[in-house]
């Protein structure tokens, strides 16, 4: 076989094996949320609230578990090159703020 995508479960399996060889491709999964007028998640600070407690670092290794990588952007690292300064661009738009649980435990004031 030339090529095929594997699940997590394949993969952890296969990972021992001499043949085995990744390839890292370009993609993105994301959750898509309602955001209609008078839905909770229609709300900016709930939803930037909920990225911040996502750890989507463990998502990728181990929900996924199939060789993914944490993805901070809709481009996938190695993707582009941000125009002028050769850098990659996944890299120079990731957000200054992430998975970032308990500095918001400490500011509310409230003890974790």
């Amino acid at each position: 076989m030339d090529d095929a995508l594997i699940s997590g479960t394949t993969a952890q399996g296969l990972q021992n094996d001499k043949h085995l060889k990744q390839v890292d491709r370009s993609g993105n999964y994301f959750i898509r949320t309602n955001q209609a007028k008078g839905r909770a998640l229609s709300n900016d600070k709930l939803r930037q609230a909920l990225y911040l407690v996502i750890n989507i670092k463990q998502l990728a290794e181990k929900v996924m578990a199939n060789g993914s990588k944490t993805s901070y952007t809709y481009s996938s690292l190695g993707a582009a090159k941000y125009p002028g300064t050769n850098k990659d661009f996944a890299t120079v738009t990731k957000p200054k703020e992430t998975y970032n649980v308990l500095p918001r435990r400490k500011s509310s004031g409230r003890k974790a």
